[in-house]
């Protein structure tokens, strides 16, 4: 019993390890067909692999051309939307263009209307012209004539005014006294007081003495008196004409001023405070040219008073701020225990300013630097503060 049982165990098992061997074999089979079949979908895969990327470069390529002509559809957007506004424009233009035709046409046909008048009317100008062109032959000689005699009559102005103009500067070189400066203070008019620097005794060691003697000189020879009645000329209008200037109208005005030549006031004795101070000018200028050998400055001093009147002096400018006024007419000297000397600039014309109390004390000076040829250089103008500045 117990065998049987054993025996039937037995068969079981055999048959299940059949069936499980033929359960192998199948699996085996369906194995290998799965690896067939795995091998041909990897295969696939990859064919699909590669189709993939070809089309997914050609998508991207697509797309990147899809995007450049998207750009391209919104210039001729834009283009066409321009040249719908140009069209519209030009359209409208053109209306513009046909319009001016029409009125230019209309234009023409007046214009060669008015073309046909005026042709028939140049030849009636022309017949005119020719007498006309005949006449202004006949006026060009005679206007040929005219320019010759306004020529002559313009030489015989230009001579006239010249001549005017220099009479005016002569006469007025005797009654103004800048103006009489290249007249009576040059060179030879300076060399013509020379009999009188050495009369007065001057001496090349002794400058300051000579000076003085000069002064003494003067307020002992020279009476002062006063000018006599001069005229003045003043040009009140000048005309320019083709470049030139023409004296068109002077005014003359009388002047108690006539300024003297050193030589002159020398030989008649007498003279004004202009006259002496320029006597007083000559001298010194002689003297320290030709005796001493050296042209210290020196200047004329014109100087207004307050009381409305004019004088004349001299002044030397010295070293150190200081002045020396040598004033033969209003007969003052700048010296000091009875000898010339000089004094800071300030109080010296402090000192002349008071000596002239009478007409109410300086109110404005001028220190003329007069040269060689006459010519006058302001060297210091102004109050006598101002004058006194200028000498420091």
């Amino acid at each position: 019993m117990k065998l049987s049982k054993s025996l039937t165990a037995l068969a079981v098992v055999a048959l299940c390890l059949s069936l499980l061997a033929m359960h192998c074999l199948q699996l085996h089979h369906e194995n290998e067909s799965l690896r067939s079949q795995y091998a041909k979908l990897l295969k696939d895969y990859e064919a699909l692999s590669l189709d993939h990327a070809r089309l997914k470069s050609d998508y991207e390529a697509l797309l990147s051309r899809y995007a450049g002509l998207q750009e391209s559809y919104r210039e001729l957007k834009l283009n066409f939307s321009k040249l719908v506004r140009d069209y519209e424009a030009l359209s409208s233009r053109f209306s513009d263009l046909q319009a001016d035709y029409e009125r230019l046409s209309r234009q023409h046909f007046l214009l060669q209307d008015s073309y046909s008048k005026l042709k028939d009317r140049y030849s009636s100008l022309e017949k005119s012209y020719e007498a006309l062109s005949n006449e202004y032959s006949s006026l060009k000689s005679a206007y040929a004539r005219l320019e010759m005699k306004l020529n002559e009559l313009t030489n015989q102005c230009v001579k006239l005014n010249e001549t005017l103009t220099y009479v005016i500067r002569a006469t007025n070189s005797y009654c103004l006294i800048k103006e009489a400066m290249p007249r009576v203070l040059n060179s030879d008019s300076i060399r013509a007081t020379a009999s009188a620097v050495l009369s007065a005794g001057v001496s090349k060691s002794d400058f300051w003495g000579s000076m003085q003697r000069i002064y003494s000189y003067v307020t002992s020879n020279v009476e002062y008196v006063h000018d006599v009645e001069m005229l003045v000329w003043q040009v009140s209008l000048i005309v320019k004409l083709d470049g030139k200037a023409y004296v068109s109208e002077v005014e003359c005005y009388e002047a108690w001023n006539y300024v003297q030549a050193p030589g002159l006031t020398l030989r008649i004795g007498q003279g004004d405070c202009e006259d002496q101070a320029i006597l007083v000018y000559a001298m010194a200028k002689y003297y320290m040219r030709e005796v001493c050998g050296v042209d210290y400055a020196l200047y004329l001093m014109y100087v207004e008073f307050y009381s409305g009147s004019a004088h004349m002096a001299v002044l030397l400018p010295v070293q150190g701020g200081r002045a020396c006024i040598i004033d033969p007419a209003g007969r003052y000297l700048t010296s000091q225990y009875g000898r010339i000397a000089s004094r800071p600039a300030l109080e010296e014309l402090q000192r002349y300013s008071s000596h002239w109390a009478r007409e109410g004390g300086v109110k404005y000076v001028e220190l003329w630097d007069v040269k060689l040829d006459g010519s006058v250089f302001v060297v210091a103008k102004g109050t006598i503060e101002e004058v006194a500045r200028a000498l420091s």
